[in-house]
């Protein structure tokens, strides 16, 4: 909940760089209303993350492929997110997740 809600994206592995006392706090808060939930997906191999966000009446949907920061794909309200600085279509055939 952290770095979806106060997190700097364009920071890669630093997304939680910017975050204070305040934002984190808040983000527990929402927790506590909006719960966190993680599966374990057996027969995927590598990374893969597929994460759905409910604000509000709005939704967001992303999945991450075979990098950390390899956002495959980005939906709003299930939309696709256009021309988006995020989504890394190439990126993901440069990683060898198979060793």
């Amino acid at each position: 909940a952290l770095g979806a809600l106060y997190g700097d994206p364009a920071l890669g592995l630093e997304v939680l760089e910017p975050l204070d006392e305040k934002s984190a706090k808040e983000a527990c808060k929402y927790k506590e209303k909006q719960p966190v939930t993680v599966n374990l997906l057996e027969n995927r191999h590598g990374i893969y993350v597929r994460a759905l966000l409910t604000f509000g009446s709005d939704h967001v949907e992303t999945t991450i492929e075979g990098v950390n920061d390899n956002i495959i794909s980005l939906t709003l309200n299930g939309e696709p997110v256009k021309n988006s600085t995020l989504v890394k279509e190439q990126q993901a055939q440069k990683a060898d997740v198979s060793k």
